[in-house]
């Protein structure tokens, strides 16, 4: 999680109250942050991740006055819309840029510092090292408007870089510079001839993105007025970083006064309206008492969520909760819930023991999945550990039906939820040609889970997958006769069909006395291999662990 390090009076200084070390311990611990240390005068605070607004000490500062009652409800803003202009070319690669001015703002060195950690953080967390976001901040003053945002031939870029004393081509900053050698990948274009830059009406080049600011724009403690750019690939995360930004920069202004741009792109006119937007949830007393187990009156209620930096509005059986833009982090109203909690105290709720002694022990199905790790490493067989989530063109390959799709899968390669183990065994080999080329023997027990009959069902499996030169079905059922044997359960093999297996080389596992089903072992059909490019005979077995336990 990130350490945030920040000075003991630059924060009683935003906060408006002198801090003890006990009051800091204490504090910190109710905000679920861990103290590294505190060293004259400077703390080191380890944060969540899930709370980028407290990624420099303006968020942290803001907390706390919540917390002491110093400011209760939302921070207050004063938004201005459309007070210059920004044009914006198409720049395919980098496709989203927003803008702020944010007036008035009161710096000194210390400050300076922690807009750049504040920075550097959300690079590192959010922006995923600059590739998916990158920010920007600059002296507005020294800025003619109106802006554009367009990309530029690299050998046409020259300004000073931030840092440096001197002019220098776009290529030099790729060569010589830190940041340009570590981030050139992700400036230049496909073609590797362009980056992006923001340009002001004198044609003075602001930055390279997401590289370097210029020097002769940087922010220093003199600044007054402070720019801020978030460019990006998911206009989302752009929008999130940038609500995180303005807010905190906003902590060091005196008059909270936020300008935005006219920004001249297609997607302006959809966001407008919505970056400083308030998510609301309704929330009731009975819901609080029913996830936290504790009883608030609709006062205490209202109060704490007024410390946590949430706007109320109250109404006959429930209270309208506003939460703030820049609180990112809170995705469900059961969020809200924590943060009354974090308010109220985790040290003041009362400890319950349960009304049954209980001990701890692992469940009966740890224990059989324990010993069927253990027997299978007994006969030389490698555990691999597979995803629950795989490709569904995978399964259709292997001629599953019944696959549960994801709606709005991040991949192709994990759109579907697995139908069975042993089709992702069989992509393991496929992808490690070294672990199949001669021999591997593989293993891997995990959750699958179907659509059969209108209806979701979910199981855990045991998959083993055997491929070779020259391997046939003897050799999977050699496993199998072995593992039943130990697990002293008898079985009888039926013919059957299992889609992906050669019908005359398949067999159905049945409990001899009960009956049940267990599974099935079978080679894969020439057909399927064919199709995975993967041409080594390969013979597979599969069983429920689930109708396993009713057998013992």
């Amino acid at each position: 999680m990130p350490i945030i390090s920040f000075q003991r009076w630059d924060l009683e200084r935003l906060v408006g109250t002198s801090l003890s070390t006990e009051d800091l311990r204490r504090i910190f611990t109710r905000l679920k942050g861990e103290l590294e240390k505190i060293e004259n005068d400077t703390i080191e605070l380890e944060v969540t991740h899930d709370r980028p607004d407290m990624f420099s000490v303006e968020g942290i500062a803001r907390v706390i006055k919540g917390l002491l009652g110093v400011e209760l409800g939302s921070p207050r803003i004063d938004v201005r819309y459309e007070t210059y202009d920004m044009y914006v070319d198409d720049v395919p690669w980098r496709r989203y840029v927003i803008t702020s001015i944010v007036r008035d703002v009161e710096l000194h060195e210390e400050a300076v510092r922690q807009l750049m950690q504040l920075q550097e953080k959300l690079h590192q967390t959010y922006g995923r090292d600059r590739k998916i976001v990158a920010i920007g901040l600059y002296d507005a003053d020294k800025i003619r408007f109106p802006i554009r945002y367009t990309s530029m031939n690299i050998n046409d870029v020259e300004y000073v870089p931030l840092g440096y004393d001197r002019p220098m081509k776009g290529t030099e900053v790729l060569e010589i510079t830190e940041k340009g050698q570590k981030y050139r990948d992700v400036a230049l274009s496909p073609d590797k001839e362009k980056v992006p830059v923001i340009i002001d009406s004198s044609n003075s080049i602001l930055v390279i993105i997401p590289i370097l600011n210029s020097e002769l724009h940087k922010v220093t403690e003199n600044t007054r007025n402070i720019m801020i750019d978030v460019t990006g690939t998911d206009l989302k995360r752009v929008i999130d970083v940038y609500r995180v930004v303005v807010y905190n920069v906003l902590e060091r202004s005196r008059s909270k006064i936020v300008e935005v741009p006219r920004i001249h792109v297609d997607y302006y006119s959809q966001i407008r309206d919505e970056l400083f937007n308030y998510l609301k949830y309704d929330i009731d007393e009975e819901y609080v008492y029913d996830i936290s187990g504790i009883k608030l009156s609709r006062r205490e209620l209202t109060e704490l969520l007024l410390k946590a930096r949430h706007d109320v509005e109250d109404k006959n059986d429930h209270v309208i909760v506003k939460v703030p833009p820049y609180r990112i982090n809170v995705l469900h109203k059961v969020d809200v819930v924590e943060d009354i909690l974090v308010m109220y105290g985790y040290d003041k709720i009362e400890r319950e023991y349960p009304l049954q002694a209980v001990h701890g022990r692992k469940s009966t199905l740890s224990r059989i999945i324990t010993q069927i790790r253990s027997v299978l490493r007994g006969m030389n067989i490698i555990e691999v550990m597979t995803y629950v989530m795989t490709s569904k063109r995978l399964q259709e390959i292997c001629e599953q039906d019944g696959i549960i799709e994801v709606l709005n899968p991040k991949s192709e390669l994990y759109n579907s939820i697995r139908r069975c183990i042993w089709i992702q065994l069989l992509d393991t080999v496929r992808e490690n040609p070294t672990l199949g080329e001669k021999y591997a023997k593989i293993f891997d027990i995990g959750d699958v889970a179907w659509y059969e009959d209108d209806k979701i069902l979910q199981d855990v499996h045991l998959g083993v997958l055997v491929t070779g030169e020259s391997i046939t079905l003897t050799d999977i059922l050699t496993i199998f006769n072995t593992l039943f044997k130990i697990l002293n359960i008898n079985v009888e093999y039926r013919k059957g069909k299992i889609p992906g297996l050669i019908p005359e080389r398949t067999g159905i596992i049945v409990e001899k006395n009960r009956k049940i089903e267990l599974g099935y072992v079978g080679e894969v059909h020439p057909r399927v291999l064919s199709a995975l490019e993967y041409y080594n005979p390969t013979a597979i077995g599969e069983i429920s662990i689930t109708k396993l336990l009713e057998v013992l």
